[in-house]
């Protein structure tokens, strides 16, 4: 059953023109807060057109970014199907599809991340979080291919992102500066539909209301903000309250996806200040202190970074002191970075702490990871990949922000800190990257590494460093 928002948005997608019994659009964009049910809803209006739009030997598709977004759509089709004993007289679920016998329809998935058919026939396509897409190939794909049929119909429901030249932020624009819309705002603001009947687009956004310089207008920290940014009757002012003071979420993560507000830029890191507060409660690391160490090379002309890092218990709470040490890359033209210096520092390390942990990552450091466990080191490698880093990245924020991450002011480090970016998946979900990064970060990837393996439950020397295997990360 729909509810609320969902009916009105539906009876509004569906409006038939009085003259000519057509449905008046073929295209809509939805931006609206996670959790709002917009999954649901996509599943249901692609099983409807899917089996009873009457268009005959139907194409659905579900479409987004990534393979793994567009199947979240599809996975809840096929749970619809299979406990609905109704549903599964017409539809017949299969592994990476769903078929309807009866008019020979087929509804699949299709991401940006695979290779486009430009030769499909869609009579309805529904794109996921397009606020994820760096190019509108996927949409052109779909689109362009609905010619040959009778009512087609394209949904894109997505939340807001943090490009407004994205190109989602492109269609979000158009759809307010084009000329003789009907557009509607509701009276509190936080609803506005604009209507192209002319070309059969309709726009419908949640949201803070923003003026004509696309500024919001309204305290995004207001809970009540929060409330009317979110038309689901289930999203609740205690939930919300939850959501925005978990210590890993970041305040510009909150806003774009619980409060549908446009970020200013992806990789917005730390709250300001909260890295210099760190100074205090700083304790120098004492000789003999067990400590996780983090390596973060680079090559060539790139600089490298080791940390060191101590954990300690303060008032019943996990505290970490933290020393960094950047090597500068080579002056000379030409003279590559001496790996050498690398081992050589972890080895005197070794002689000064009782080492617990030496994580790195081994697409940079194989070969001279594998001498130091040869030497007897707990070398531990530390993939880059979402896995690890994203909840790692979570971790050490919370760690900073909450003010448990103590350090002695280095301004080299501090500059590595205060230079980070961050990149976001279609899930929500951060981490910290280089590739975003406009200034060193070295210490900063260190600092994630030596912190994310003082987190760890496991122990000393508890499995080979070459084992394929992912560390637990509290």
């Amino acid at each position: 059953m729909l509810t609320g928002w969902q009916r009105d948005y539906v009876d509004e997608l569906y409006r038939l023109d009085p003259v000519s019994g057509r449905r008046v659009y073929q295209e809509s964009l939805l931006l609206l807060p996670r959790k709002s049910g917009k999954s649901t809803l996509a599943a249901g209006l692609a099983l409807y057109h899917l089996t009873a739009d009457g268009e005959m030997s139907p194409e659905v598709f579900l479409a987004a970014n990534s393979r793994e977004q567009a199947g979240a759509v599809f996975r809840q089709m096929r749970d619809m199907v299979q406990t609905s004993a109704g549903l599964l007289d017409y539809v017949t679920p299969m592994r990476s599809h769903l078929e309807s016998p009866d008019n020979l329809g087929i509804a699949r998935v299709m991401s940006s991340d695979a290779k486009l058919q430009h030769g499909t026939n869609p009579s309805c396509s529904i794109v996921d979080e397009l606020w994820a897409a760096k190019t509108t190939d996927l949409l052109t794909a779909l689109t362009s291919g609905t010619g040959a049929r009778d009512q087609p119909l394209t949904v894109i429901i997505s939340t807001v992102g943090h490009d407004r030249k994205s190109p989602l932020g492109e269609l979000h624009r158009t759809a307010f500066e084009m000329d003789d819309l009907l557009t509607e705002v509701r009276n509190d603001g936080f609803l506005t539909i604009v209507r192209d009947m002319k070309n059969g687009f309709l726009f419908w956004l949640y949201g803070p209301p923003f003026d004509a310089d696309w500024r919001y207008n309204v305290d995004l920290d207001d809970p009540e903000v929060w409330r009317k940014a979110n038309p689901a009757d289930w999203i609740t002012s205690e939930y919300l309250g939850r959501q925005r003071n978990k210590p890993s979420v970041r305040p510009s993560e909150f806003q774009r996806f619980h409060v549908n507000a446009w970020a200013e830029a992806e990789d917005y890191w730390l709250p300001a200040g909260s890295w210099d507060a760190g100074r205090d409660g700083y304790q120098p690391i004492e000789d003999g202190a067990q400590v996780t160490v983090g390596i973060d090379l680079g090559l060539r002309r790139d600089r490298s970074a080791v940390v060191v890092c101590r954990r300690r218990i303060v008032d019943e709470e996990l505290h970490f002191d933290v020393e960094a040490t950047v090597f500068e890359p080579p002056t000379v033209e030409g003279v590559n970075f001496d790996i050498a210096e690398i081992r050589n520092h972890i080895t005197s390390l070794a002689g000064k702490y009782d080492l617990q942990r030496v994580a790195f990552d081994p697409w940079r450091l194989e070969e001279s990871g594998q001498m130091l466990e040869d030497d007897g080191l707990p070398m531990i490698r530390f993939s880059m990949g979402w896995e690890r880093t994203g909840p790692a990245s979570e971790a050490l924020y919370d760690a900073i922000v909450s003010g448990r991450v103590h350090h002695s002011g280095d301004p080299i480090l501090a500059a590595h800190v205060a230079a980070g970016a961050t990149t976001t998946n279609e899930r929500g979900s951060w981490r910290l990257t280089k590739r975003k990064a406009t200034e060193p970060i070295d210490g900063l990837m260190a600092l994630l590494m030596a912190h994310a393996e003082s987190m760890s439950e496991l122990g000393h020397g508890a499995a080979s460093t070459y084992e394929n295997r992912d560390l637990i990360v509290l």
